[in-house]
């Protein structure tokens, strides 16, 4: 189970640094409200103290008591990629009507 904090190190940083530019640069055009804006901030927070969390773990490792959580990091990696690909894809073939 090392690796995935191994993973998570570099992964973490990356996908709060995708949310915060979906937040910052989008917020208007996805109509992100104030409320919004605040949890996604707190998310983003968490996430670069995973990644420092992990860090800590990989150094003094010991095997975890479950793997549940793995399903959720995958799971909230995945939306945030997939929402952060969908935006750009979208923002790119904006003037392009069918």
């Amino acid at each position: 189970m090392i690796w995935a904090s191994y993973a998570l190190v570099f992964v973490n940083p990356i996908s709060a640094g995708m949310l915060a530019m979906m937040i910052l640069v989008f917020r208007s055009d996805l109509q992100i409200g104030p409320i919004a804006r605040t949890f996604a901030a707190v998310l983003i927070g968490g996430l670069i103290f995973n990644a420092a969390e992990n860090w800590a773990l990989i150094h003094e490792y010991q095997p975890p008591r479950t793997v549940a959580w793995i399903a959720v990091i995958v799971g909230l990696h995945g939306v945030i990629w997939a929402l952060f690909f969908r935006v750009i894809y979208l923002r790119s073939h904006e003037g392009q009507a069918a």
